[in-house]
């Protein structure tokens, strides 16, 4: 009797510098599979990686073969220069994102780079991942969604060519924070300039439903997916009766505390949760499921314990990772029983740069 069929998925929220939340819960899965001698990086536990915004920035990292404590290191070294000198987000960008670029391009490098010793790396393409990608972003130039992808299917021949970094800089360009992203690079003779590429947020700030889609466009049932989904720390908002001040400057868009996009992306996580949810278990949501699923996530009820999409602050930094490290005691073994059971496939990649 031949082996039952089965695609396993890793979804990761949108949420700026909360990204410390998913990165030090993969952390501990890390730490975890090394207790139980178990080898290889979490890219080679999962068919296909989706991640929004900084859940793109961190999946794509993953894909290239960085680790999950490497890139938990990254934010927690590189917050404040990421979010750095603030402009007040009236006739301009919160941030200016050539940190962020920067930054990005140091670190999605190829791995299997054929330079000679002291020569830098070239940059990774998406076509470098080991694991199938899909990262979403909005196009304002042309009002158009887009979900850049790994080569993984013959129809998929154009986005394996583009720099990984612009890919992260695309999905990550969060309004009022940064501007814009133009993705521009040189395929082969040709100049290949996509301009105008804004958050994959205001698409998807969870992406699960993507990578869902995705496994069943690639020929795979309900019954055979397995969905780990890893939120960014919701920030539950809630207004006492009486609250009288509801303008753009003094509540939705105040510069130091920007409620609405953070709002925004939160409603539509928990909108996606619900929504799989619904698609797993039906309305009633009871116990059986047509697919495993897990998601991963901690609510704030206040103001005081929420961390903004921006914080620099390290002891809200830390308490991020604090927070993921009790989750993982709750329910790591549980994932590791779930999702790290073995090996996948690697995907076939259809084109070649």
């Amino acid at each position: 009797m031949s082996e039952k069929r089965e695609f396993k998925i890793l979804s990761i929220d949108g949420g700026g510098i909360r990204g410390l939340y998913p990165t030090q819960y993969l952390a501990c899965i890390e730490n975890g599979l090394k207790d139980r001698r178990i080898e290889g990086n979490l890219n080679e536990y999962f068919d296909l990686i989706c991640g929004t915004s900084t859940g793109g920035i961190i999946a794509i990292g993953l894909g290239l073969g960085m680790t999950a404590t490497e890139l938990n290191k990254f934010y927690l070294d590189e917050a404040k220069k990421i979010f750095g000198w603030k402009f007040i987000p009236l006739f301009r960008s919160k941030y200016n994102n050539k940190r962020l670029e920067s930054l990005l391009k140091a670190n999605f490098k190829q791995k299997d780079s054929l330079k000679k010793e002291g020569e830098e790396k070239e940059d990774a393409k998406i076509w470098h991942s080991a694991t199938r990608l899909c990262i979403p972003a909005y196009n304002a130039y042309n009002g158009k969604v887009n979900v850049y992808k790994t080569c993984h299917d013959t129809k998929l021949h154009i986005d394996h060519k583009i720099p990984a970094y612009q890919v992260a800089m695309a999905t990550a360009a969060a309004p009022t924070y940064f501007n814009p992203y133009s993705i521009n690079y040189m395929d082969g003779t040709n100049n290949i300039n996509m301009p105008y590429n804004l958050d994959g947020g205001i698409l998807a700030n969870n992406p699960t439903m993507i990578g869902i889609l995705e496994a069943v466009a690639l020929g795979y049932s309900l019954s055979e997916i397995k969905v780990l989904s890893i939120g960014t720390c919701t920030r539950v908002y809630k207004e006492l009766e009486g609250r009288s001040r509801w303008g753009a400057m003094n509540y939705w868009l105040h510069p130091w505390n920007m409620r609405l996009l953070d709002m925004i992306f939160q409603a539509q996580s928990i909108a996606i949760e619900h929504q799989v949810k619904i698609l797993n278990e039906g309305l009633g949501m009871g116990s059986g499921g047509l697919f495993k699923y897990q998601r991963i996530q901690h609510e704030f009820h206040s103001d005081e314990q929420a961390v903004k999409l921006d914080e620099g602050k390290t002891k809200k930094l830390n308490q991020l990772n604090q927070i993921a490290q009790e989750d993982y005691k709750e329910k790591g073994e549980r994932t590791i029983e779930l999702f790290f059971n073995k090996k996948v496939t690697p995907y076939t990649k259809h084109y070649t740069l």
